[in-house]
């Protein structure tokens, strides 16, 4: 029962369980009178929702080629410098305390991302990184960068030694769309 002021519970309002059904926000999808009965719009609309969802994941692989590419030029830092043996055997948990530090609310700087960064240009050093004409961003044309960092790092751990194999894995992922689940039960499938 309201009363001014909040319920008659005592409480601000009523909770989610006691609010009225007809209350709640229920996700309908109307079409319109428009979309029903003009052929031309709803094949002109349907197109538009289709070039969204590209750009959508055309932006998402922009993305992730950047901070992969971020990722591939820290661990260049880390490599070209020696920075574990120069700054000793603390030096990734060093590095990411001051990351954090410096770059607050960003994630993917714990010490064992820090090494996984290292050890994926050093798979990857003769990388090319292409400025794009007439663009502000550069893109990579290893394959490398079209998958997600947990796919590379999982690559990392199963098949580092063995660049065939790392790259047999990267074309079926592209092809495939593997998940990281699929990734994992085909490699141990294997193994």
């Amino acid at each position: 029962m309201w009363r001014e002021g909040g319920c008659s519970n005592g409480g601000d309002g009523l909770a989610v369980s006691e609010f009225p059904n007809r209350y709640r926000k229920k996700k309908v999808n109307f079409m319109s009178e428009l979309m029903r009965l003009d052929k031309e719009y709803r094949i002109w609309i349907q197109e538009l929702g289709n070039r969204y969802r590209t750009s959508q994941i055309k932006a998402s692989i922009r993305v992730n080629n950047e901070m992969l590419m971020y990722y591939w030029s820290v661990g260049k830092d880390i490599s070209e410098r020696r920075a574990d043996s120069k700054w000793g055997n603390k030096f990734f948990q060093n590095m990411s305390m001051d990351l954090a530090d410096i770059i607050p609310n960003a994630k993917g700087f714990s010490p064992t991302n820090l090494r996984y960064m290292m050890r994926f240009y050093e798979l990857f050093k003769d990388i090319e990184i292409v400025p794009q004409v007439e663009e502000r961003f550069t893109m990579v044309s290893n394959k490398v960068f079209m998958i997600p960092w947990g796919h590379i790092k999982l690559l990392i751990d199963k098949c580092h030694d063995n660049p065939k194999e790392f790259n047999f894995y990267i074309d079926k992922i592209i092809e495939n769309n593997w998940s990281r689940a699929v990734l994992l039960n085909f490699i141990d499938s294997i193994i």
